[in-house]
């Protein structure tokens, strides 16, 4: 799911991967909270995940599709009024499963990165500004990758990734070098089935912080980062519901503090652990 102004009313929208329809599905809000129209488009097969970012650099918003059976990324074109053109896919490894965007070779215009979810690679697609992509560049992670994160994890003012590896319970750590590529990974090992993960400043040190999914325990594990890259072995919390698949990370109550929300597969619920202040 993401989140944008699609048609450019001045109010939110919603898009979501319909993964068994083979389709994105576009929720068109109101103000209010509510979101009573609707719009459904045809993408390759298995859609998996969404991003959102204006690719074509039109001053309108696009989006990017993992097609998960496909083996594709998906582009569709946005022109401000809520419709899209016709899809555009780019050759990606086995199975994608989670994107992130943003411009990691600093040339002004977005790239995106799939994790390849039945290998052990990610793929990274620079763009060109018009809404293309040059071939896939690959780099090695863990076995099984399946979530995936941005941020400047060694404060060098150039965008890293770190990625959840589901088939081994590990976190790899890529540190950018700004030219799109990235330096051969670290990992770290991540609890019992890492499966998704975010990255926040979770103690206020100024360092980006990881929070990493536990499915087979019920439990989040916060990581902290040290600001080189690396990260102190991981504090755990119970976010009270079975098989916490997804993570995502704000400021929910408003108090100036970084909140963790889950969602919880096998118990059909949502969890929400507020931040505290840390105490030295």
């Amino acid at each position: 799911m993401a989140v944008g102004d699609f048609n450019e009313d001045g109010w939110l929208d919603v898009v979501v991967a319909a993964q068994n329809s083979n389709a994105v599905v576009f929720m068109f809000g109101t103000g209010t909270g509510n979101f009573p129209t609707g719009r459904v488009v045809s993408v390759a097969n298995g859609p998996r995940d969404v991003k959102v970012g204006d690719f074509n650099e039109d001053g309108h918003l696009d989006i990017a599709v993992a097609d998960s059976g496909a083996n594709k990324v998906g582009v569709l074109l946005g022109d401000g009024t809520g419709l899209f053109q016709t899809e555009m896919t780019f050759d990606v490894g086995a199975e994608p499963t989670r994107l992130v965007v943003g411009d990691f070779n600093e040339d002004g215009h977005l790239d995106i990165i799939d994790v390849d979810g039945s290998g052990s690679t990610v793929s990274i697609l620079l763009g060109t500004g018009l809404g293309a992509f040059q071939p896939r560049t690959i780099f090695p992670v863990g076995v099984l990758p399946v979530g995936i994160a941005k941020g400047d994890f060694n404060a060098d003012g150039y965008l890293d990734i770190a990625v959840a590896n589901e088939g081994e319970s590990t976190v790899s750590i890529l540190l950018g070098t700004g030219s799109g590529s990235f330096q051969p990974q670290t990992k770290f090992a991540a609890g019992s089935t890492a499966y998704s993960l975010a990255a926040a400043d979770f103690n206020g040190d100024g360092n980006l912080d990881l929070v990493v999914t536990d499915v087979s325990f019920g439990t989040v594990s916060v990581f902290l980062g040290n600001g080189d890259g690396t990260f102190h072995p991981p504090s755990k919390f119970p976010v009270g519901g079975m098989n916490p698949w997804q993570v995502s990370v704000g400021d929910i109550n408003e108090d100036g503090l970084v909140d963790i929300v889950t969602t919880n597969a096998d118990s059909n619920s949502a969890s929400v652990l507020l931040g505290a202040p840390c105490v030295a």
